[in-house]
């Protein structure tokens, strides 16, 4: 909220039109970067080959993730009366018990053997 002291700078409509087309530009592009970074992945996933010779290479990079609700579990723990210590005990348990999900991350580098000319 503005101050008293302050005074208030009209809004031009023309400011509002740019503001709104701008945004309306970012999700588009946003959009068409989600579709083709989905399309390069699934090529790259595919066995497809990335150039080597632009200032940039695309790489995938394998993590893993843990499939446990945290927040499920606790309570569950929790509602039956585990003691703080006998609770992270078996939260530590779980942990490295659980299933790992493989997940798949498209990560942009800097080609080191790209020679601007």
């Amino acid at each position: 909220m503005p101050t008293a002291a302050k005074k208030l700078k009209a809004i031009a409509q023309s400011e509002v039109n740019e503001y709104a087309d701008r945004d309306s530009q970012i999700k588009l592009l946003g959009k068409a970067h989600q579709v083709q970074k989905d399309d390069l992945k699934e090529r790259l996933l595919d066995g497809a080959k990335c150039p080597v010779r632009g200032p940039f290479i695309l790489e995938i990079c394998e993590q893993q993730r843990s499939t446990i609700d945290w927040k499920q579990e606790t309570q569950l723990l929790l509602e039956e009366a585990f003691g703080v210590d006998e609770g992270r005990a078996k939260l530590a348990e779980m942990d490295a018990a659980a299933p790992r999900a493989t997940v798949y991350q498209m990560t942009v580098k800097r080609n080191l053997k790209y020679a601007v000319a």
